[in-house]
């Protein structure tokens, strides 16, 4: 009996820091790569349409996790989005109720490029530049507070 009781109040405190003694891995969502690093307001500073001239836009995407967003022209409309990373170009999934658009995406900084296919692309563009089946468009962040 005394050696049962022993044995528990040795081995209780191990099992208990045992545990602890092991860092838990970082959730996925936790890490900071690009799922993390792209969430916030983007304001759409060019844009081109199949290769055209750029056209001023006043649009603006909001990216929000678990890839859903906003399009913010002057209402609101909810889509959701997907990032493919990996090596550059890295892919982007637009996608509007009843279709969706394959892209290309390039994250440096505050700046935002994306390239998606015009409606009914069924392939993901190569390049991450204007062209005539592909909508470029370019977004600078805006911070966080800023009632832009």
């Amino acid at each position: 009996m005394h050696r049962a009781l022993a044995i528990l109040l040795f081995a209780a405190p191990l099992a208990f820091a045992a545990p602890l003694a092991f860092a838990a891995p970082v959730p996925k969502e936790l890490k900071r790569g690009d799922e993390t690093r792209i969430l916030g307001t983007w304001d759409m500073v060019a844009h081109s349409m199949a290769g055209g001239p750029p056209t001023p836009q006043t649009v603006k995407w909001r990216l929000e996790s678990g890839g859903q967003a906003l399009i913010l022209n002057p209402n609101e409309i909810a889509i959701g989005y997907k990032l493919h990373g990996g090596t550059p170009p890295k892919g982007f999934d637009w996608n509007w109720p009843g279709s969706s658009h394959l892209g290309l995406y390039e994250l440096d900084g505050n700046t935002l490029k994306v390239v998606i296919t015009i409606a009914g692309g069924s392939a993901r563009p190569t390049e991450l530049k204007p062209d005539s089946d592909v909508i470029y468009c370019e977004f600078k962040r805006i911070p966080m507070g800023d009632k832009k």
